[in-house]
């Protein structure tokens, strides 16, 4: 499941960067870190005045994941010598998130005997509690700061709202805060994008 979360993006933006024709269309892979997208790298296509973007994510702890869209207006004045688009932004996304709540098993103590050493005895480790999937949909304002005609640096901050969520729990059940919901939750992203 988490290979098909990194070719997702590619599968959805690949057949604009086929289509492009025209020196108005340009087409960026990034890496960057926000939230909900966590750590996240993915495609982003470039056209006149609007930018779409498809990414996957990870916190790097098992079964969590996202997988990320977006669709952005480019807005202001100014315009880079860079790059035909204004620099300003705002964006409409959406991200799959499926996440997890890790607890420790201390129930097991391990002894462990090595020869020519004593005995060692290691708590029980880190388990999955519970899993989680959530669907956020948020809207931002952002920035493309363009260093030269390759490279760009995209910030945006906005407020999303959570459209879906489900748990799962393996061990225990809600806690005391469960239910307790924000209608409203920050939302926000950086970036670092290359020109293909």
């Amino acid at each position: 499941m988490k290979i098909l979360a990194f070719i997702l993006p590619f599968i959805f933006v690949g057949p604009a960067y086929c289509q492009q024709n025209d020196g108005a269309t340009n087409v960026n892979v990034f890496v960057g870190a926000g939230y909900p997208e966590m750590f996240h790298g993915g495609i982003r296509v470039d056209h006149k005045q609007w930018h779409f973007d498809a990414s996957s994510g990870t916190t790097f702890r098992e079964k969590e994941f996202t997988l990320n869209g977006n669709a952005a207006l480019h807005l202001g004045k100014k315009r880079s010598e860079f790059s035909a688009q204004k620099p300003w932004y705002t964006s409409l996304g959406m991200s799959y998130v499926q996440w997890t709540e890790l607890g420790s098993n201390d129930s097991t103590n391990v002894s462990i005997v090595t020869p020519g050493s004593s005995t060692e005895t290691q708590q029980g480790t880190q388990e999955i509690q519970a899993l989680g999937k959530r669907t956020y949909i948020n809207g931002r304002f952002g920035r493309d700061f363009r260093i030269n005609n390759r490279f760009n640096l995209s910030l945006s901050l906005g407020l999303g709202v959570i459209a879906y969520e489900k748990v799962h729990y393996y061990v225990g059940g809600p806690g005391i805060w469960e239910g307790l919901r924000l209608p409203i939750i920050p939302s926000g992203q950086f970036s670092f994008q290359f020109k293909l």
